[in-house]
């Protein structure tokens, strides 16, 4: 089998006051693969970014494992103004299922479908600014979108999900066995985070919808 390095570099340049929305369907890291994923975003100024990125490791509906196989770095990294705020690292390597990060459970747990949204920065103005009951704006984001979460457990409790902010970045993150319940879990957050963020209302491209 060919075992050549597959290597995809994404380098995404955001002048001051610009925004980018990158949502891409799943990428799918086939059996055997030698992979290695690379994605950089550089803000400058008031540059706001939302992305997500849902890799599937193997071929988990037609029964298919992710072995032999390599996602020898899955990497996302953003710059604010050059200096780095966030980096994201994952290895996985297929020839150690029984006791590699696939099967850990302080790894992937056995999970084939990884997946992260990404949305920032939020500015010290946003976190001061407070509502009723006097939580803070960002507070009351997190909830619902934990809520959010919850909500698709009840469809569907077999994935882990979960809602962090580190550095000024509102992370989700998804372990589970299907991207297309990813990738919906993902939409209904991107319908909260987009008015906050970008302050325009979450109007979902036509695409979405063929």
């Amino acid at each position: 089998a060919d075992q050549s390095l597959q290597h995809q570099i994404l380098r995404f340049d955001l002048a001051d006051n610009a925004t980018l929305e990158w949502l891409p369907l799943e990428g799918i890291i086939y059996p055997g693969a030698q992979t290695q994923l690379d994605t950089q975003v550089h803000l400058s100024g008031n540059a706001r970014y939302i992305g997500w990125e849902i890799t599937c490791l193997g071929l988990p509906a037609c029964q298919q494992p992710f072995s032999p196989g390599s996602l020898m770095k899955q990497n996302l990294q953003i710059f604010h103004d050059g200096r780095l705020c966030l980096r994201e690292r994952l290895v996985v390597d297929g020839d150690q299922q029984n006791n590699g990060m696939l099967q850990s459970l302080t790894g992937l747990r056995g999970y084939p479908i990884t997946a992260m949204m990404v949305a920032g920065p939020f500015n010290a103005p946003y976190f001061d600014a407070a509502i009723d009951d006097d939580e803070t704006r960002m507070e009351n984001l997190i909830h619902r979108l934990r809520e959010c979460c919850e909500q698709h457990k009840t469809l569907d409790d077999d994935f882990l999900a979960g809602v962090t902010l580190n550095h000024g970045f509102l992370m989700v993150r998804y372990l589970g066995h299907c991207s297309e319940k990813a990738r919906k879990l993902f939409i209904e957050c991107w319908r909260q985070v987009r008015p906050e963020l970008l302050n325009r209302s979450a109007c979902e491209p036509r695409i979405w919808a063929t």
